[in-house]
């Protein structure tokens, strides 16, 4: 508020509404899972609940709640240098370089540093499921849906704009994952799954989505619950639910933009094994 003081001076400095909400509770937000080391230097880690900063200025109407406030976290993500929350058909990006704040520092002017609080822009109800970087592009998963987030050379929320690019059916189970110029993702196919490689066309620039299991539609059983890739190695490895003594692999091999080799097959480890999960260390 502006203050005059007669025969003296005074300074305005910027509050936050009193009686208003002011923080978020940090119980249901997200956690960490910290890497320690005791005096041995032998690892362990720490889990526990983070401090995230609270609302500084303004009130609900010049500050408002980001929009993951009363709705379910789905999904986290970290781009250009921000912490970034799914939440129903939002993504919320936190304050450039300060991961915990999510509320406008000021708002006596817009900041290219300010958070970024985005919706779809898809005529369905899109919730946004993975959000994976790629191509120094953002790409947004919901369960029919890709979206891709762009912006010019500052991304801030005066520039951050989202656009659908394609539509196609994502599992819910699974988060894609990138390797190379590819993203990969699973896809229910009724008592089946199948999994999309995904990339930019080199004649038009449009993302195009192909089925690489195509030819062997009822191979992969249940839903996929992980899938790991190995660039240097062209390899994918696939755990899903309908077989858990074991892992599908599928293996490809790119010269140049063309495919010699696109190779599907499993290996079972036995009736008294259960793969929880996959992933892989170098080579």
């Amino acid at each position: 508020f502006p203050v005059t003081i007669e025969g003296g001076s005074g300074k305005w400095e910027e509050a936050v509404r009193p009686a208003i909400p002011t923080s978020f509770n940090a119980g249901t937000m997200p956690h960490a899972l910290i890497r320690k080391f005791d005096s041995n230097g032998d690892p362990f880690f720490v889990f526990k609940r983070l401090i995230w900063d609270e609302r500084l200025a303004g009130d609900t109407a010049t500050n408002p709640d980001p929009t993951f406030v009363g709705n379910p976290i789905r999904g986290i993500t970290f781009f250009k240098n921000r912490l970034g929350f799914l939440s129903d058909e939002n993504v919320t990006f936190s304050e450039a370089s300060e991961f915990f704040n999510f509320f406008r520092t000021t708002v006596a002017q817009l900041l290219d540093s300010d958070i970024i609080d985005v919706a779809t822009t898809s005529s369905k109800v899109s919730y946004l499921n993975w959000a994976i970087p790629f191509n120094d592009k953002l790409l947004l998963f919901s369960d029919q849906t890709q979206f891709k987030v762009s912006s010019g050379d500052i991304f801030s929320a005066k520039t951050v704009s989202i656009s659908q690019t394609t539509e196609y059916e994502n599992s819910m189970f699974s988060s894609p994952v990138t390797s190379d110029k590819n993203v990969y993702f699973a896809f229910p196919r009724g008592e089946y799954s199948g999994i999309q490689e995904y990339y930019v066309s080199t004649e038009n620039l449009n993302y195009v989505g192909v089925d690489i299991t195509s030819a062997v539609s009822k191979y992969i059983v249940g839903n996929v619950k992980k899938i790991a890739t190995s660039q240097n190695e062209q390899v994918l490895a696939v755990v899903s639910d309908g077989f858990k003594t074991g892992v599908y692999i599928y293996k490809y091999l790119y010269q140049g933009d063309q495919k010699l080799q696109s190779a599907w097959f499993k290996y079972d480890f036995g009736s008294d094994v259960e793969v929880l999960n996959a992933e892989f260390l170098d080579t």
